[in-house]
């Protein structure tokens, strides 16, 4: 004669084990083992991300707000006011298509920042962020980020997009080579 007995054990919602005092898991259930540290690859690449990050907090081109100044700066947030600062600019303009999840991007900005400052005056430096300005991607044709596009007399010069980070020193050869006239303040 064999007899099995199932016994049936409450099993404890994830809640019960909480203690709500301090949110720590009760007396009766340990504390799981924290996570397994990063991989150094990953480590690396997770500093420079942090450190991307830093940059553009800390960079005067951050600002959502539309047609805010910052320096002579502006971003723009409606197409309306693209026509306005960009195409009806007296000046050369270069357009910057960035967004704020966008890592190049980020790294990036500061060369804007420099560009805007040594020829200010000269250059008009314009960002738009590209995720509430879906109309302008679509019509200028932005496939990538950042993507940097110079404008003179309201027309886009052609060769002058470029696609992708890129240095201060590259952003200042592609501006000499389509504007030698140009002259640091």
């Amino acid at each position: 004669m064999n007899s099995s007995t199932t016994t049936t054990t409450a099993i404890p919602s994830a809640q019960a084990l909480l203690d709500p005092a301090d949110m720590k898991l009760s007396s009766s259930k340990t504390v799981p083992p924290p996570l397994l540290p990063l991989p150094p690859a990953r480590q690396a690449a997770e500093r420079k991300r942090i450190a991307a990050e830093a940059v553009i907090k800390n960079s005067s081109s951050v600002v959502t707000a539309a047609n805010v100044q910052v320096g002579t700066k502006v971003v723009v947030a409606v197409e309306k006011e693209f026509d306005e600062v960009v195409l009806e600019s007296k000046v050369p303009v270069l357009v910057d298509f960035w967004a704020s999840w966008c890592g190049p991007c980020k790294l990036v900005a500061p060369s804007m920042d420099k560009i805007d400052q040594k020829y200010s005056g000269q250059v008009k430096v314009v960002k738009v962020e590209t995720t509430e300005n879906s109309e302008l991607v679509e019509k200028y044709k932005v496939y990538g980020l950042p993507t940097l596009i110079l404008f003179i007399d309201g027309k886009e010069v052609p060769g002058s997009r470029h696609e992708g980070a890129i240095s201060f020193a590259k952003v200042e050869s592609l501006l000499m080579s389509f504007l030698p006239t140009l002259v640091p303040s």
